[in-house]
């Protein structure tokens, strides 16, 4: 399987979309997960997944809300280290930060 991203091959050591979801089976987490597979190999805006996480509630979530999916990814990127895929940063021109998944090439360090 080649990379849509860096368009090289696959190590046989990344897991499936499929597989990923398992390891946060609901919750907040699950759902920016999702996200980010659902757009890959594209960027999500953080507000994007602001929506996400408290798009159904009434008052769109909590004045932190933009810190709490900085906390859920960060717990993600501890979930993901041994499955080949990382989460890293992503800046738009626009100054919109964002985040979207990534292979995880060096064996340990973020791309």
């Amino acid at each position: 399987m080649m990379c849509p991203t860096c368009n090289q091959p696959m190590p046989d050591e990344a897991i499936s979309f499929k597989a990923l979801l398992l390891i946060v089976p609901s919750g907040a987490k699950h759902m920016i997960l999702k996200s980010l597979i659902d757009n890959f190999p594209d960027p999500v805006l953080t507000r994007n997944l602001v929506s996400v996480v408290y798009g159904h509630r009434r008052d769109g979530g909590p004045t932190s809300a933009d810190n709490q999916i900085r906390i859920s990814v960060f717990q993600l990127r501890q979930r993901l280290e041994l499955t080949g895929w990382d989460i890293s940063n992503s800046y738009s021109s626009g100054g919109n930060g964002g985040y979207r998944l990534v292979l995880n090439t060096a064996g340990g360090g973020r791309i």
